[in-house]
């Protein structure tokens, strides 16, 4: 019993010299939310979660060995407590930012202060003895390990009345520490002779991180966070956008400011006049005397380099012939351009290693496009 007490108030004093850091600071309207944690609970709840009894187990042990002839003694000791909380509040004056362009701001903050405390001490030991007239052995062993975490961080993030985000802070301490001791004593008498070899171990690592800071700002405001307050949209409860042409896109995709849609209806919201690719004009260039397009027409072959190891989009089939997604886009294109025309066009793909593709199209004597 009084190792259970020793236990238990060298880890309260452990977590009191830490406590104060860990008090709520925000202001009486904050939100809290947290755990705590007991560990001398331990051995309660695994047998409530497991049906392990370990002290019936450590029971069942010492009995065997009095049926084998050894007294034998053992228990473990867990103490201590984890806490782990977030404190969120909104700060009652504006400020002023400035974001990546230097363009000032008026925005308020958003604070959220994460808290962390870990005390652990654990202790564990056994004694054995053995006598038998005048030879007996007799063993001591004793284990103790101890661990300290503090995680300390606020993290303030700027809004305006709109709920838009300019950008955010984090301002982060902590430690974390680890130490065990074992002991082991041995000792045997054995025709009038005493042999006691000893073996002590132990290590102790610790970090701490005085101070840690960092900031970002946007290029443009974020609005995350009203689509967190905004409620799910019936027709998007399965995460899914379907397009005007039967396309599926993830759901959070719609008025992202993106078209994800190929034919773009997923930005409906958008000040821009959304014309089908159907309905857009079509214009080509018109061939000149000395020009790519004109030498192109004549000789019936447009020559486009790829990479053909990049299955599905090139790659070479069963007869060494290049096949694939860029291969059909490249044919349906000389289609649509032997049509206009007038002329029997082919696109012939050449190999190129990709670290030289543009050089290749560059220089214009191994291919005219890349697709």
């Amino acid at each position: 019993m009084s190792q259970r007490i020793l236990s238990f108030f060298i880890c309260l004093l452990l977590l009191t010299s830490i406590a104060p850091a860990a008090a709520a600071t925000g202001p009486s309207d904050s939100v809290i939310w947290g755990v705590s944690y007991d560990w001398g609970d331990f051995e309660g709840d695994v047998l409530e979660m497991t049906g392990v009894d370990t002290n019936a187990a450590n029971e069942d042990l010492e009995a065997a060995a009095e049926y084998a002839g050894f007294d034998l003694d053992s228990d473990q000791v867990l103490s201590g407590s984890s806490h782990f909380f977030i404190e969120s509040w909104d700060g009652d004056e504006s400020v002023e930012i400035q974001d990546i362009h230097g363009n000032t701001h008026q925005v308020s903050q958003r604070i959220t202060e994460l808290t962390v405390r870990h005390g652990l001490l654990a202790d564990a030991g056994f004694t054995a003895s053995w006598v038998d007239d005048d030879e007996a052995i007799d063993i001591w062993y004793s284990a103790s390990q101890e661990m300290v975490l503090v995680i300390d961080a606020t993290y303030v993030e700027y809004v305006d009345s709109d709920l838009m985000v300019y950008g955010a802070d984090l301002e982060m301490s902590g430690e974390v520490s680890n130490s065990a001791d074992l002991s082991m004593n041995l000792q045997v008498i054995a025709a009038g002779e005493v042999e006691a070899p000893e073996v002590d171990l132990g290590y102790s690592i610790s970090m701490e991180v005085p101070s840690l800071s960092s900031e970002w700002r946007v290029d443009q405001p974020l609005d995350y966070l009203q689509q967190l307050n905004e409620e799910p949209s019936e027709s998007n409860e399965d995460g899914i956008f379907t397009c005007d042409n039967g396309e599926e896109i993830p759901a959070d995709s719609e008025n992202d400011g993106e078209a994800d849609c190929y034919d773009g209806s997923d930005e409906w919201m958008t000040d821009d006049t959304y014309t089908p690719p159907s309905e857009m004009p079509e214009t080509y260039p018109e061939p000149s005397e000395g020009g790519s397009l004109n030498h192109i027409l004549e000789t019936g072959e447009l020559r486009y380099c790829v990479d053909p190891y990049y299955p599905p989009f090139e790659s070479y089939d069963n007869d060494g012939e290049i096949e694939g997604f860029d291969v059909d886009i490249s044919t349906a294109l000389a289609d649509r351009l032997s049509q206009h025309y007038g002329v029997n066009l082919e696109f012939v793909p050449v190999e190129s290693n990709w670290d030289p593709i543009i050089p290749n199209l560059n220089g214009g004597e191994m291919c005219d496009a890349i697709i």
